[in-house]
């Protein structure tokens, strides 16, 4: 669960949502340990990589259900160009090739949406972003 808290970004919530939806699917990919003799079943242990190679369409899914084209392309875009890094607007501003205002209301939009996470703001440094754990997901950046 570290590495999932970890793409997360310690969003508690987030983590447990995702093991709550990927779980379940998860369960039974791997094959049933060695069962004593009179003894219990014994489920294995759910994977990390199972359980985001399971969660990442479902995440896609909602993410191109939610948002429109232009929004999903911008993300991608940050993807490709940031996987798991942080941007501030201005970078924003020079990769997607728009002014301030538009950045900004695209940035808003995400964030509330729950695509995109504005880290805390240290000092009068400009406020850092990053992608989210869905979106990291269902990217494929995990």
């Amino acid at each position: 669960m570290p590495r999932l808290h970890a793409v997360f970004g310690g969003d508690l919530r987030g983590v447990l949502k995702a093991l709550d939806e990927g779980v379940e699917d998860c369960i039974g990919m791997q094959p049933p340990a060695a069962v004593p003799a009179g003894g219990p079943a014994v489920v294995p242990p759910v994977r990390y990589d199972d359980l985001t190679t399971t969660l990442q369409p479902r995440y896609a899914a909602l993410l191109e259900a939610e948002l429109d084209e232009l929004r999903i392309e911008r993300l991608r875009r940050w993807a490709e160009a940031a996987g798991t890094g942080v941007r501030t607007q201005r970078q924003l501003q020079e990769l997607w090739e728009l002014s301030q205002g538009p950045v900004s209301t695209t940035v808003g939009e995400l964030v509330a949406a729950g695509y995109v996470t504005a880290l805390p703001r240290r000092g009068l440094e400009p406020i850092e972003y990053v992608l989210a754990g869905p979106t990291r997901i269902a990217f494929g950046l995990v």
